[in-house]
């Protein structure tokens, strides 16, 4: 344990005390899920005090909301939330909204693009009887998650290595790990560099962007970088793809940029690259999440190398993408998983020639999160099984994270014929991303999932959770101390140190609004790291 993690040890005992003093019912080894909420509830005016009131409500409800999307259950949240957060911006919707869109960044494209009413949609009547409604039949608490093994604290073969990198107050943007040159890039939002790590954490290089980078993929002539634009919430086209050309190779300061593939993205998070047409030419699949406008779309590579955009889903909320063969015809399909109003998982069945036909998986109301799409043959039956995470509490943010019992991780199984069944659910609040790997090398899939907004005034440790395989879709989490050191919001998998094992980077975006105790969040912003490897030591473990 280094001197960085050492200093923060103490305060993070602190907020341990603060913790159980605040929920004295949560056992020494449980997740205290079931403790009290914190945040108090506003009062409800004029509730529905008849059953064909609450009836009424229900039927407008259904008519407006599932207009646009899925119909959201009064229970998804509880009476505050509703009252603070998500009525608030479902105003902005019906035309009775208070935002000032030329404040926003891209409001004039917002205003330009008409998508949101600038004059009411639906009667006042109708509008104070969705309200009524949601505010009267929503809980008053969050509803608990369901039962769960309890998280034991300790991780069997992992040993935890800071590293002596870290920004002043940690917004990292990416963690990404390459096997092959055992080198680990770490992008940050508050200083837009790309900085290249060894395996041992040491600074090797680092190089200025032209805007923060989220996601790299590796190709033969370098690396396509995501450049996001904003990490923050915009509707500005300020997003690219660029190639790197071997950035670990790049002197200290600069800038490897060597071709700009796409420009004027709407905040893309994730890239892919395959021969879609079958032309001969590799085309690409960009995941742009957006805001309130964006699209989903493959490129179409042209003879002189330029590209041609197709799009498959004229809305935002992109928030992964994979190309891979899920229905054995040997054409690349598409997959992705949408966050933002209309939630879900598409996947597009290659037609041939450019064509492609939309299979929905699954739909979900706006309140979702969904945060990450992972493709893995999880059960080894020969067929790409998808693992999807949803815990995104953003919209909940400003005032108390609203807990979530739906957040989690969930296995959707490949049945064939374009067929997937929800398998397995591991609920976790604030589920942001999993990744599937055989860590302890039995020869099964194992998980390793972090939450950007845990409980952190109960189910504190679900910051990180290795999931262990025990066979039948049942699984053992383990945490270890350590694991509030930092707010995660990234995650990498991979053999960093060369050893043949898996090893895990944890990237920290260190700031404190929802649900964290002051002295946590001043703590991360002082102290907290950039990045926290998580070394696997099941190759160095001594034989028995």
């Amino acid at each position: 344990m280094g001197p960085v993690i050492i200093g923060l040890v103490g305060a993070l005992l602190v907020v341990y005390l603060l913790i159980f003093r605040q929920s004295p019912e949560a056992p020494v080894g449980s997740d205290g899920e079931n403790s009290p909420q914190t945040t108090p509830t506003t009062a409800v005016a004029s509730p529905f005090e008849q059953a064909g009131d609450m009836k009424v409500g229900r039927e407008v409800a259904m008519q407006v909301c599932s207009s646009c999307h899925v119909f959201p259950e009064p229970d998804v949240a509880d009476k505050f939330t509703w009252s603070n957060e998500i009525l608030p911006r479902m105003n902005d919707w019906l035309g009775y909204g208070s935002v000032i869109w030329t404040n926003e960044p891209g409001g004039d494209q917002v205003l330009a693009s008409g998508k949101v009413p600038q004059e009411p949609v639906i009667d006042f009547a109708d509008y104070k009887i969705i309200h009524t409604y949601y505010l009267t039949a929503a809980p008053a608490k969050p509803l608990p998650q369901v039962a769960k093994p309890p998280i034991t604290v300790g991780l069997k073969h992992f040993q935890m290595r800071e590293t002596s990198y870290r920004n002043g107050k940690p917004v990292t943007s990416l963690v990404k790990i390459d096997e092959k040159a055992h080198l680990l890039f770490v992008g940050d939002d508050t200083t837009k560099k790309l900085a290249v790590l060894k395996a041992d954490g040491t600074l090797a290089a680092s190089m200025d962007m032209p805007n923060p980078i989220v996601h790299l993929l590796e190709r033969p002539d370098g690396y396509y970088a995501s450049m996001i634009g904003s990490v923050f919430p915009s509707d500005r086209a300020e997003g690219e793809l660029v190639r790197l050309q071997g950035p670990s190779n790049g002197a200290q300061g600069a800038s490897d940029v060597t071709r700009v593939l796409l420009r004027k993205l709407r905040r893309p998070v994730e890239s892919a690259v395959a021969d879609l047409n079958q032309d001969g030419r590799e085309d690409l699949v960009v995941a742009t999440y957006g805001n309130i406008l964006g699209s989903f779309s493959w490129y179409e590579q042209m003879p002189d190398g330029s590209y041609t955009e197709h799009v498959l889903l004229e809305r935002p909320g992109a928030v992964g993408a994979k190309v891979a063969d899920f229905n054995g015809d040997g054409k690349p399909d598409i997959v992705v998983a949408m966050a933002q109003a209309q939630e879900g998982i598409s996947l597009f069945l290659n037609k041939g020639r450019g064509e492609f036909e939309e299979k929905i998986i699954v739909q979900r109301h706006p309140a979702w999160g969904t945060s990450h799409l992972e493709v893995v043959d999880l059960n080894k039956d020969g067929k790409l099984d998808l693992l999807v995470t949803n815990g995104d509490n953003g919209d909940t943010a400003m005032f108390a994270n609203c807990q979530k019992p739906y957040h989690g991780i969930r296995l959707y199984l490949n049945e064939g014929g374009s067929q997937f069944r929800e398998a397995w659910f591991y609920p976790m609040y604030g589920a942001y991303r999993a990744m599937a790997r055989d860590f302890d090398m039995d020869g099964d899939i194992d998980i390793a999932a972090i939450s950007f907004f845990p409980n952190y005034m109960g189910a504190f440790k679900e910051s990180f959770t290795y999931l262990e395989n025990q066979g039948d879709l049942k699984f053992a989490p383990y945490t270890f101390p350590e694991s509030i050191a930092g707010r995660w919001i990234t995650m990498d998998v991979g053999d960093l140190d060369g050893d043949g094992d898996v090893d895990i980077v944890l990237g920290a975006f260190n700031r404190s609004f929802g649900d964290v105790p002051k002295i946590l969040g001043d703590t991360w912003e002082e102290r907290g790291p950039s990045v926290l490897l998580l070394e696997n030591t099941i190759r160095k473990a001594p034989a028995k």
